[in-house]
C-alpha cells in the first residue's frame, strides 16, 4: 500500500493493485455518500472534504471522491474541494517530537484530542469503557 500511493510501483504490478482497489474505492466513496445523506437538518453541506487516516494516502480515493457525479446528488452549496488534514490542523495536541507530519498521523491525534476533552466526565467515558468492553465480550 505504502509503495503503491508513494507511486514507487510500475507495470502489472501497479495495474494489478489499481484494479484490486478499484472496488474497495466505490464501496468506500458508497458509504461517503450515504454517510453525508444521514446528516439531518442540513440545509446545505459545506463544501470542503478533508481526507485523514493511512488509506487516505492511496490515490484512488482522492482521485474517487474528486469525481463531479457522486458530489452531484447531495446538496452542496458548491462542487466540494477534497484536501488532507494534516496534524499541524489538530491544534489541542501539541507535537513535542516534531514526528507527526502525515495525514496518517492526524487519527490518533484525534483520539487523543478526545481523550483530553473527556478526561473529568466520568460518566462520559465510563459509558464508552462499557460498550467498548461489551463488544469484546461478544
Amino acid at each position: 500500500k505504502i509503495k503503491y500511493s508513494n507511486k514507487e510501483l510500475v507495470g502489472k504490478r501497479k495495474e494489478d493493485i489499481k484494479k484490486s482497489l478499484s472496488t474497495d474505492c466505490e464501496v468506500w466513496l458508497a458509504g461517503v455518500e450515504l454517510t453525508l445523506r444521514e446528516f439531518k437538518g442540513i440545509e446545505l453541506l459545506p463544501n470542503k472534504i478533508y481526507l485523514c487516516g493511512g488509506g487516505s494516502s492511496l490515490p484512488d480515493l482522492y482521485d474517487a471522491i474528486k469525481k463531479k457525479k457522486w458530489s452531484k446528488k447531495l446538496p452542496f452549496a458548491r462542487k466540494p474541494t477534497v484536501s488532507y488534514i494534516n496534524p499541524k490542523n489538530i491544534t489541542t495536541v501539541i507535537d513535542k517530537t516534531k514526528e507527526l507530519k502525515e495525514p496518517i498521523d492526524v487519527t490518533p491525534m484525534a483520539m487523543a484530542s478526545l481523550a483530553i476533552e473527556l478526561v473529568g466526565e466520568e460518566p462520559v467515558v465510563d459509558g464508552i469503557l462499557n460498550s467498548v468492553v461489551k463488544t469484546l465480550g461478544k
